[in-house]
Formats: C-alpha cells, structure tokens, sequence
C-alpha cells in the first residue's frame, strides 16, 4: 500500500464514507468485576471501505486528526450512538451506559461539546449513559480550548474518563482535571514482571486515594484477568468478554454466555469502589499464574467469612473500608467518630448501642488491645440485616502499627452469641436495684391493653391475627377471639383495597420498617370507614417473630377534610399551586391586564422523558422527578413568576412581561431551569421538556390560553420524537 496515496484516499472520502455508511459503529463489552454483570460498552469505529477493506482505527485516525477532519468522524460516532440509545429506550431495550472517544484535536476544530450536548438533546438521552472519554496524550499541550472544554462537560454532568493512563507517565493530568475514572491498558503487563507489577498495583491505589474509578482495556487472558481482580480494579475490557462488535451481534454473543445487564438502580446501590487487595507476594521477578488464582481463591475466602474489614486511624479519626460495605448497602468511608455513632443510630440493636460505642471508642481502643493478652479485643453486638432482623455479629479489632487498628466484622456463633447475651441480662439485673419494680412489662401491656382508646391488634410471620385488645373486637363487632385469629386480612375481606395493607406488612415484617399512620379503608358495621393504621416489628432477641399495630378511626375528621380539600390550592407533592390555585392567580392576572394593560404569558410544559425515566428507576421515582421540578423552579423564579402542577408530569408557570425579549427569556429559563437537573435522589438523569408559550393579550381568555399553551406544547413534544427519527 502507497502511504501516499493511502493518505489522499482517506482526506478524500472520509464524508463519503459516513454518508454511504462504509464507517460504522461497532460495541465492546465493558464489566464489573464486583458483580460480573455487563455494566457499558465502548463505541469504536470501523470502517469497511470498498477499495481497502475492513479498517480499524489506527489505521485512519493519525491521518484525520493530521488534516483537520477528526472531528468529523467523532461527531458521527456519537450521533450513532445516541440514535441507537434513543431506539433501545423507546423500545423498553435495557441500556447501559456507552463510552466515546473524543480527540485532542476535537476541542480545536469545532466547539464539541456543544456537537455532543445537542445530539444528547435532539435524542433525549440522560447524561448518565454517555461517557467521555479523552487520552492522556491530549492534556500534554496544556491547550486552553481543551481546558475550558472539558470543564464545560463535567460541569454539565457527563462522566469524564482519561484513557490510555500512564501512557505519558504525567501525573499532573490528575491535579489539573477531575476525572471520573481512569482507563489504563494492561499491555504493559504482560510480561508480569517486578516493575509493571508494582506499577499497575500503584495507579490504582493512587485512585482509589483519589476517589477515581479504574478500567482495565485489553485483557485478554484468564492470568490477566484474575490479576486485575487482585488487585482492585472496578470494571474490566478486552477480548476476554468480547471483541468489537456491532451491538445486535455483540449482545447475543453476551446473551450466549448468560451475561447479565446491569440496571440503572445497580449502578450505584453498591457504590463503585470495589475492595482493596492485600496480596504481596505479586512483587517478584516472575509472576505463576496458579499462585495468582490461588491467592485470588483465599481472598474469596475472606470474603465468605468476614462481613467487613475496616482500617481505623485512631490519631486522624479516620475510618476506611478495605472491603465490605454499610448494612443499608451504601459505601462507608468518614471520620470514626461519626460513622459509628451514625451506624449506632441506624443498625445496632438498642441494647447494644452502648457497648458498640465504647468498642469504637478511639482514645482507648488501642490501650485496649495492648493491655490484652491475646493481642486483640472483640466484642458481640446485635446488628440489623437488611431483611429487618437483628443478628450477632463479632467485631474484632487488633493494631497493625501505633494509632492504626484493623477491625473484623463476621457472623457469630450462636453459643458465644448466647452467652453475650446472657451477660447482657445479669447486667440489667444488677444496675436497675428496685427502682419501679412495681412497674412490669406485664402489668403495663395489661393496661395499656384494656384501657387504650385505640384498636390494637398483634400478628405472627404470615400475617394471621394472633390477639387484639377489646377496643378492636368492639370497632368490628367480634365476640370472642375465635371470630378472627388465625386469619388474615384478605380472610377476613374488610379492606376496599387490601393490597397496600399487605405490601406495609411484609415491610415491617422482612425489613424491620415502622409504618406510622397510614391512611386506609375498611368495612365495619356495614359502612366504608376511613382509619391511620399503624405497626411495627416484634423483636424476640433480636428476630423478627410478628407485628404489633393499632388504627384510629378518622372517618369524621376525614369527611370535613374532603368538604374542605376545594379549597386547597397548592399541590401536596411539588408545593406548587394546583389547579385550583392557578384559577385564582391567572384571575388577578387578567384583571391587572384588563385594568392596566399589563400582559402575562403562560408556559405550558411538560416532560418528555418522564415515563421513560419512571421504567428504568421505578414509579416512586416519577414523584422524586416531579418534586425535584417544582424545587427547582421554586428556587430559580422565587417570587417572579407563579407556578403550577397541573396534573402528572404537566406544570406551568406565569409571568407578566413589558416586550417579546421578556417573554422569550421567561420561556428560555423554564427550559434551563429543568433541564440543569442531572441528580435526582442519587440518581443520574437528564429531563428534557418540551414547550407551549402564549401570552393572554393573543385571546383575552383565560380557557382558551391554557388550551393553546398545552397544543404548542404537544406540538412542541411532537416534534422532538419527528427530529429523533
């Protein structure tokens, strides 16, 4: 091949080869470890030219970026890959997030963030399933627009990797940037030898310091693979899961291998820092494979045995995970102090709470532990699972180096755990001498019980009624118990809606959860009645063995709250007006217009992925959605503008202007306003609204201008999904 001519060839059909189609888009696997499920793909380009064949990157892109046409090429890359995004979702396809590669030349030929933010728009795709990527070899220049562009799109909420790390052996890339994570290619390796060992097993301390995700791309083998396990990197590339593909193919080659696709939800359930390894005899001239496997298995012991292993900084008050996480699920990293104070709070049995504390106590934790003869502590706590029960756990602790203590987290044995507990009651015996003796669990439940102007009432495991007090007999007419113990609430059939009541049960009864006044209704002495209904978990040394709940009648009190819910005018979710307030505001609006002149405009909107956002995170997260709108908007208009929930995802808001440019700002800024939400309750997501603006001076009738407002706006929506296409 001419290099030459090779070189013409590509400057002169490089938009030929976009527009016939001979570039396409071809999808590589990406995994994490923790769980082996498919968590992104990697979009790299192929071309299949007629003349020269298949063609990879390396191939063409020196010569691109040479010419000054680049970013032609990666400006369709992520045009594909956002209409493929936008088909998968509009079909219910599960969607992971997908990487693309951007070019140092990128950022000087064209603005291309804004290329990427307005395909991102044009599609509809939230943020969080587009991934930046940028070599290392591009922040060598230090070039301004290559700066400034790069803080455009962290700062607009996409995740920003640096690829090819170590590549140029700068670290400063690291203190000048903020990165999302790292992707380092593991050729360098392969030899596994002393210095690359150390090298590799240094990058991805260093970023775990720094709060960087790390990517291992290449791999290729199982040697490799279980290395890069080792030592703690988050997700894992290369030919081991997958060649590029395109992405029919690539997902049934995954389909094949039983491959699970990660949800948006488990993204961040479990965080994404994975466990630090301890595995130090990696450092040697030649790296065995076996050993490495072996080493890899004992780790995994580890793991079987021990529910946590923690590093205390007793002179720092710091608290780091070397693995294992909070029973909530959620990754622990703080001040000592107040971790165990928070887990005290949220996890540990109340009996407990005391003797936990003292445990962790940092100033004498580690005179403690020298002053043992063993040369470690350990104590017995009752710590909640997340199924709601409470379960002994052994904490055991022991110095590594002055001021540094590693702490053990693991199940206990039932018998050690019994004979904790046993102390447990001859401490309680012995401190609380005979003051109230008088005053027995017996005596007060017997009152409380008899005398309670509340309908109280007791379940076992599988929701059957075991007892109730008199008050509940008389609300339903029972005579005696045997009218309803042993049955449940469906048995007995006096629920309008029996589902709510049932899922509230097995809450309280597999998670620990307190339900507290929940509005519900049921049948009694022939008609519907409304009543709070109220329960909690039954712990029986910790374990969940049934329920205790009582109820309210609230029928009256409810029936004037109906008479006066016509007079409400702000909507209970959002904190916004409802319908009924917008009537009464666009009312004082139209008489300002009619006595002074003063026009007002309404903006109808609406959210165009909002449905779509509620089927990847769940319904409950549509009302996060909604609250998060009126939040914002409340906060960003404050007293300038009126603002409306009309009803689901459609709100509006009103303004009154003196020109068109006031009309065309107010309108702008909704649009802003909504679409700089990128955080929703944890989750990543992008909203993406859709229009109608009309002003009342254009009809000079309140009914006619909301019902052109909601048309533009539908119009509007329209065409979005035209432009999609």
């Amino acid at each position: 091949m001419n290099s030459l001519e090779f070189e013409e060839y590509i400057v002169g059909n490089i938009d030929n080869a976009i527009k016939n189609a001979w570039i396409k888009i071809f999808y590589q696997p990406i995994m994490r470890v923790r769980s082996d499920k498919l968590c992104g793909l990697e979009a790299l380009a192929r071309w299949e030219d007629p003349q020269y064949g298949l063609m990879v990157p390396k191939d063409f892109l020196h010569i691109l970026e040479k010419h000054g046409l680049v970013h032609r090429l990666d400006s369709f890359a992520v045009r594909e890959v956002c209409k493929l995004l936008r088909e998968r979702l509009k079909k219910n396809q599960p969607v992971v997030p997908i990487s693309v590669n951007l070019s140092e030349k990128d950022f000087e030929l064209c603005d291309i963030f804004g290329v990427v933010d307005s395909f991102i728009t044009k599609y509809e795709i939230s943020k969080e399933f587009i991934n930046v990527e940028v070599t290392e070899s591009a922040f060598a220049r230090d070039s301004e627009r290559l700066r400034a562009g790069i803080e455009q799109f962290r700062t607009s909420g996409y995740q920003l990797w640096v690829d090819d790390f170590g590549s140029r052996s700068s670290l400063n890339v690291l203190t000048d940037y903020d990165f999302y994570g790292m992707k380092i290619d593991v050729e360098f390796i392969r030899d596994f030898g002393k210095k690359a060992v150390s090298i590799i097993k240094s990058v991805v301390s260093m970023a775990k310091g720094i709060g960087i995700q790390t990517l291992a791309e290449g791999v290729e083998t199982e040697k490799e693979l279980d290395f890069l396990k080792a030592i703690g990197f988050e997700k894992i590339q290369g030919d081991i899961y997958g060649k590029p593909l395109p992405l029919t193919q690539c997902m049934e080659e995954l389909d094949d291998k039983g491959v699970v696709i990660e949800t948006p939800n488990e993204s961040g359930v479990m965080g994404d820092s994975e466990p630090d390894s301890v595995i130090y005899s990696l450092e040697r001239d030649e790296v065995d494979a076996e050993k490495i496997k072996n080493l890899n298995i004992k780790w995994k012991q580890i793991y079987d045995i021990y529910n946590g292993v923690y590093l205390l900084n007793l002179e720092d008050d710091t608290f780091e995970v070397l693995f294992g996480v909070s029973e909530s699920g959620e990754a622990i990293k703080g001040s000592l102090s107040e971790i165990t104070s928070d887990h005290a709070e949220k996890f540990v049995f109340s009996e407990d709470c005391k003797h936990y504390l003292k445990f962790f106590e940092a100033h004498t934790l580690e005179q403690k532990i020298n002053g043992s003869e063993r040369g470690f502590i350990n104590a017995y706590i009752r710590t909640k699972t997340p199924h709601g029960d409470y379960t002994w756990k052994i904490y055991l602790a022991l110095m590594t180096a002055p001021q540094k203590a590693l702490v053990f987290v693991r199940n206990a044995d039932s018998i050690k755990a019994n004979a904790w507990s046993e102390y447990y009651r001859n401490y309680t015996e012995s401190v609380k001498g005979d003051l109230g003796m008088e005053l027995t669990k017996d005596l007060l439940w017997d009152n409380l019980n008899r005398n309670s102007n509340l309908g109280i009432f007791w379940k076992d495991k599988q929701r059957r009624f075991v007892g109730a007090n008199q008050k509940f007999m008389d609300y339903y007419g029972f005579r005696t118990p045997s009218d309803f113990v042993g049955k449940t609430d469906e048995d007995m059939g006096w629920h309008i809606e029996s589902e709510p009541y049932r899922k509230d049960e097995y809450r309280v009864l597999r998670e620990g959860a307190v339900t507290r006044r929940v509005q519900g209704h049921c049948i009694a002495h022939g008609s519907i009645r409304d009543i709070l209904a109220s329960k909690m978990p039954v712990y029986d040394n910790g374990r969940i063995i049934g329920l205790v709940g009582y109820f309210e009648d609230i029928t009256e009190s409810e029936q004037d709250r109906a008479r006066k819910v016509d007079l409400q005018e702000t909507d209970n979710l959002t904190g916004l007006l409802n319908v009924r307030g917008m009537m009464t505001a666009t009312a004082t609006y139209k008489d300002e217009y009619e006595r002074r002149g003063t026009d007002f405009a309404e903006v109808f909107f609406s959210l165009d992925n909002f449905e779509e956002l509620k089927n990847l995170h769940g319904h409950a997260f549509g009302d996060e959605i909604l609250y998060a709108c009126g939040k914002k908007l409340a906060n960003g208009f404050g007293t300038s503008a009126t603002l409306v929930r009309y009803s689901g995802d459609q709100f509006m808001a009103f303004s009154q202007f003196s020109n068109q440019r006031d009309v065309e700002a107010f309108a702008a800024k909704v649009r802003r306003l909504v679409s700089e939400i990128h955080n929703v309750n944890g989750y990543n997501c992008t909203l993406y609204p859709s229009l109608g603006v009309v002003k009342y001076s254009e009809v000079k009738n309140l009914n006619r201008m909301h019902e052109i407002g909601h048309k533009r706006m539908i119009e509007e929506s329209e065409m979005h999904e035209k432009d999609m296409n």
